[in-house]
Order: structure tokens, then C-alpha cells, then sequence
């Protein structure tokens, strides 16, 4: 059976579970992330741009950490103790700082600092610059270039500054094609890129170019989505669990942080059983005996969460109780109908509790309740109000988890045991009137066939009958021929224009008078080609 999970009606309180689940897993990441200190910087570069000032670039660090509140520059230079100049980190993106007032030809060492929630990083190694007059100096480009995730049909905007003397121009490339400002891109001022709709992960560049040279840095950008629908089938079922097998399919990007199996039975509320990622199985467990339960699975990551998988029906193990045997179940006496309910066989699932309730041969009259809840604790039941010497039907119902089964009994009370019950079936869809006794309706059955054989017998007789008729008669009238046969040889010119293959002869044509006393042999080779 197929069912759609767009009809589960759960979405709304789905729904939000999951977003507290995705928000719990990422502050616990976020948290684990920031209990240690960042890197160092990466990519970290001093340029000499005049007499009296120097530009320091640098990347963020890798791998990352936490997010990044500043940074700290730290020059120490020959004349002057060492000085620390903070860098706030807007995103990353700000990741320069141009050391101005610096003593003329007065060498200076600088190094990088990352700082997170968790404290200062590691230091970036020293460089050392020598400040002096320049005219022009080749262009820089700066902007932390990094690796976007950017969930699909969203946007983001990409930095980029350059420096040079004289002042460099700005450009962007995608897979070595120019962007223009269009429907999905604008250039802003300053540099930056922002992009609109991203629908696939590509390489964006920023080339800062002037006469001295060229520079430029690239951000990969990173298409994100909820992980494809994972499949989920059945590995083993117990009584009261089921074994699963996940298959995962495409993450989306990003990892995968978790499964959740929703369950139910036939009918009811959907629950939710949370599973851990990287994990190729689950199990589903406390479910009831013989049971059929309806399953499906999700993914979910930090962009959403998957669409469902094929749901997926399938049971725990058992099966309805059995059919009891009615010289075991049923003993009547002189007074009353015991019912040793007992003996009742079970297919693996305990039979829960049963119903018992009294007939009529009369259609209009239903099943009136005798005992509608019969427990496992009852050991022998006793029908004493039925009227003796009379005949009864008993309709006894065993019902557990897995299922029900009910059997119906004609019970004649009188002291004999001897054929004292009987198992009878219903006939109609009332279940009421129309009782029957299973050696009838087989009796009834077996005659039924034998009829319908010898009816076909008889026809296939007549029809062989009939036919042997038709021979016969055919072989009089061969015998008869009383017509012209110039005008049958004519017609049998017109019939045939060129007949190299057996033909049958006319009745009454010569070839039949000469071959009149074989009448088996109805064809004949012509060995001459007529023409008209």
C-alpha cells in the first residue's frame, strides 16, 4: 500500500521539534567549538606602501573554531614599544590594517591574533617590513576570501577591496567568465559582490589590476539544501520489535546531524524515534504482538530537514489466535454449556480476552451478548441459562494484538455428548440466518462440480454427433450429382484462376464422380494451371 506524507497531519508539532532539535544540536557544536582557543591567521602579508606606513593583510584562520571576534595586530618597531591595534571582525571580512606613522626607514615586525569566546589564539608568524618612499606599489586585494554555505535561492555578498599606487580597478570572474551587474548579480561600491538566487556551488574571484601588476582571492560559495529522502526497510521483527536498515542518500551539502523514524499502527497519533547520525540501522521497540505498523524516515542537517521516505508497512511478529478444536473448547452436560476457553490455541500473541455471544436461526434476530469480556484469569465459563433439550448457536471471538478470530458453534443440549456440537458457518454478509453445517456446504460444493463435468460431457458428445451428421451427408450428395458440369468446371474456373495447390471438388463435378468410391479423400492434386 502507498501513503502520502503529506497527508500525515503532524507537520505543524513536527515541525517545531525539529527546529528546537537543530537549534540544540548547533549551540552544543557551537559550544564545543569554542571551548578551545582559535588558530593563527592565515596568509598574512606586510606591504610597504610610502615612506611612513605599511598594509598588513591576513586570512582567516583554518580550520575555523568559533566565530572570530577581533583580531589583534601587534608591531613592534625599533624605536617604539610594541603596539597592538584591534580589528574588529565584521563576518570576516574585515581582515587588513594599514599601520600608519611609522618612523622613516625604521624597520617594524608584525604578527596576527585571532580572538574567539574561548580567548586569544596562536600567533602568526613575524614578518619584518622596512618602511621607504614609493612612487607605486602592485595592487593588493584583501576581503577574506573563504567557503560560503548559502542555502539555494538565497543570497550573500562577497568582499573584496584592493589597494595600489596608482588605485587599482575592481573586477569579478565566475569559472573564467566577467560578471556584469544582471538579475542575480550587483557590484557595489567599494568592490563587493552580491549575489541573489544561488542555485549551484561555484568559484567567485576578485582581480584587483592596476599598471604595477595584479592581484586577486576567491570565494567558493557553497550551495546548501535538506538532505535528499533516505530509504528505509526491514531488516529482522521480533514480537514486539522491529529491526531497520538506513540507507542515506545525498546530505545536502552539509553533514547530516540525524534520522527520526516515525511509527504508527493502523490508526493513531505518529511517534517520533530520534536516531544518531552516521548510523546504518535502527530499532524500533515496545511495539504490540503481531502488529502491522506504519514507518517512514527523515534526515534532517543545519539547512532543514528531508522530505519523508516511502512509507514503509510492515509487522512485528505473531499472528491471530488459531481455531480451537469444538470437542475440546465446548462440553455440555445435562444443565449447562462449559467453555474451557483455555484450550484456545495461540500463533504466537497472547490471546487478550474473549466474547461470547448467543444466536438465532431466525435472520431477523442478532447476536445477543452473553459475556463481552471474558479475561485470561477465567478458567472454565459455564452457560447455564440455555434451554435444554434445544438447539443454540454460539459465537465465541478471541481477540489479541494481532488480530481476531471468531468461530461459531450449534450446541444441542441434552445429556448424550455425542455430537453435541458442531462448527457451522455463516452464509451472507448479516452473519446471521442461512446456518449451515461445514460437511453440508461441502457436500453442496462437490455436487455443484459434478453437475457443471457432466453438462460439458453431454455438449462435447452432441457436438461430435452433429458433425459425423454433416459428413455423412456430404458423401450422399457426392454420390447424387445431377448438375451440368461444364458450368461447375466454369465456376470453378472463376473461383480459382491458377490453382497449383489442392482444391476441394464441387459436389457433383467429374473429379468427384471419378474418385466417388474413396468419399475420405476430399481433395485432389490438379496438375494442370487454369487460366480464364
Amino acid at each position: 500500500m502507498s501513503v502520502r506524507a503529506s497527508d500525515l497531519g503532524h507537520r505543524p508539532f513536527y515541525e517545531g521539534t525539529q527546529h528546537c532539535a537543530i537549534t540544540f544540536y548547533l549551540l552544543i557544536l557551537t559550544e564545543k567549538h569554542s571551548s578551545a582557543v582559535p588558530g593563527a591567521p592565515t596568509k598574512v602579508r606586510v606591504i610597504v606602501t610610502g615612506a611612513t606606513t605599511v598594509l598588513v593583510t591576513w586570512a582567516p584562520p583554518h580550520p575555523s573554531s568559533g566565530n572570530v571576534l577581533h583580531y589583534t595586530v601587534y608591531s613592534d618597531r625599533d624605536d617604539q614599544v610594541t603596539l597592538r591595534d584591534k580589528v574588529k571582525a565584521e563576518g570576516s571580512e574585515v581582515t587588513f590594517k594599514e599601520l600608519k606613522d611609522l618612523s622613516p626607514s625604521s624597520r617594524i615586525q608584525v604578527w596576527v591574533t585571532a580572538t574567539t569566546a574561548a580567548g586569544e589564539g596562536s600567533p602568526s608568524p613575524r614578518l619584518t617590513a622596512l618602511p621607504s618612499p614609493s612612487p607605486t606599489y602592485a595592487p593588493v586585494a584583501v576581503g577574506g576570501g573563504r567557503v560560503w554555505q548559502v542555502g539555494e535561492g538565497s543570497g550573500v555578498t562577497l568582499g573584496c577591496r584592493g589597494f595600489g599606487k596608482p588605485l587599482p580597478s575592481i573586477s569579478w570572474s565566475q569559472g573564467g567568465t566577467a560578471i556584469s551587474s544582471g538579475q542575480f548579480t550587483q557590484s557595489l561600491p567599494g568592490g563587493d559582490l552580491h549575489l541573489t538566487g544561488i542555485r549551484e556551488t561555484a568559484n567567485y574571484t576578485c582581480w584587483v589590476r592596476n599598471k604595477v601588476g595584479v592581484d586577486s582571492l576567491s570565494h567558493l560559495v557553497t550551495v546548501v539544501t535538506s538532505p535528499s529522502p533516505p530509504a528505509l526497510s526491514l531488516s529482522h521483527a521480533t514480537h514486539d520489535t522491529l529491526n531497520l536498515t538506513i540507507a542515506s542518500a545525498a546530505d545536502g551539502g552539509v553533514p547530516i546531524l540525524g534520522y527520526t523514524v516515525h511509527h504508527r499502527g493502523r490508526t493513531g497519533e505518529w511517534v517520533d524515534t530520534e536516531v544518531a547520525p552516521n548510523v546504518e540501522s535502527a530499532a524500533v521497540r515496545g511495539l504490540p504482538c503481531g502488529a502491522p505498523r506504519h514507518l517512514y524516515l527523515t534526515a534532517w542537517n543545519s539547512h532543514g530537514t528531508s522530505p519523508p521516505s516511502p512509507v514503509l508497512v510492515v509487522s512485528t511478529q505473531g499472528a491471530p489466535p488459531g481455531r480451537p478444536d469444538a470437542a475440546r473448547m465446548v462440553e455440555v452436560n445435562a444443565t449447562c454449556a462449559i467453555l474451557r476457553l483455555y484450550t484456545w490455541p495461540e500463533s504466537g500473541c497472547p490471546i487478550t480476552h474473549w466474547k461470547v455471544e448467543k444466536g438465532s436461526d431466525d435472520p431477523a434476530i442478532g447476536w445477543a451478548p452473553l459475556h463481552a469480556h471474558v479475561t485470561r484469569e477465567t478458567t472454565d465459563l459455564e452457560l447455564c441459562q440455555l434451554t435444554m433439550a434445544s438447539s443454540h448457536l454460539l459465537r465465541l471471538t478471541a481477540s489479541s494484538t494481532a488480530g481476531d478470530t471468531t468461530v461459531v458453534y450449534r450446541v444441542l443440549m441434552r445429556d448424550r455428548a455425542n455430537e453435541s456440537v458442531k462448527e457451522v458457518l455463516v452464509s451472507g454478509p448479516t452473519g446471521i440466518g442461512g446456518w449451515l453445517d461445514v460437511h453440508v456446504v461441502a457436500g453442496i460444493v462437490s455436487a455443484v462440480l459434478l453437475t457443471a463435468a457432466l453438462i460439458i460431457c453431454i455438449c462435447v458428445a452432441v457436438r461430435r454427433r452433429k458433425y459425423e451428421g454433416y459428413r455423412q451427408g456430404e458423401s450422399l450428395d457426392n454420390k447424387g450429382g445431377g448438375e451440368d458440369d461444364n458450368a461447375r468446371n466454369t465456376e470453378l474456373t472463376r473461383a480459382h484462376l491458377y490453382s497449383p495447390t489442392p482444391t476441394k471438388k464441387p459436389r457433383g463435378s467429374l473429379a468427384s464422380l471419378k474418385t466417388q468410391d474413396d468419399p475420405s479423400d476430399p481433395y485432389e492434386i490438379c496438375p494442370y494451371a487454369t487460366f480464364r
